[in-house]
């Protein structure tokens, strides 16, 4: 998800606090919870939907394979056979990757409406047709008053030449 200044949000629980599984892993593996919570946050912000790896869980998240362990025997996270980290049920809370390019292409169709009508294709054909009928009825007005026009200065020239 994201806000119109494009932050990224993802989604926790607002009774984590209260999660008995939490709390007993909190309260054993403090800083292994920290680090669950940050790679919610890398996950959602880099659009990896949940898979990180060890490199990027260290360097970037400062854990440690103590933390990375405990988070996966908690069930926490999931370790891939490619030796990749995957949040454990990302897929269920969070929106993916493909969900969000998704929205975007949606909102942006959307925009590119402008508050324009649903059927556009109907609306602007039918209202091109008639702004077309309407000048072409003035263009013939205005052919027929040149026309006219032309043909009194003719009569004219050939009244003042008889004369």
């Amino acid at each position: 998800m994201t806000n119109k200044d494009n932050t990224r949000f993802a989604k926790l629980s607002g009774d984590l606090w209260a999660n008995a599984k939490f709390q007993m892993f909190a309260a054993t593996n403090p800083h292994a919870a920290i680090i669950w919570v940050t790679a919610l946050s890398y996950s959602a912000d880099r659009y990896t939907d949940g898979y990180f790896d060890t490199f990027t869980a260290m360097r970037m998240f400062a854990a440690t394979q103590d933390d990375l362990d405990a988070l996966v025997e908690a069930g926490l996270l999931d370790l891939t056979e490619d030796g990749m980290y995957h949040i454990h049920d990302y897929e269920q809370y969070q929106l993916s990757k493909a969900a969000i390019d998704d929205i975007s292409a949606k909102r942006s169709a959307a925009g590119k409406q402008g508050g324009r009508p649903k059927n556009i294709a109907n609306t602007s054909e039918k209202t091109n047709q008639k702004a077309n009928e309407k000048q072409n009825k003035s263009k013939t007005k205005a052919k027929r008053k040149q026309t006219k026009s032309k043909i009194n200065q003719t009569q004219s020239k050939v009244k003042a030449k008889k004369s």
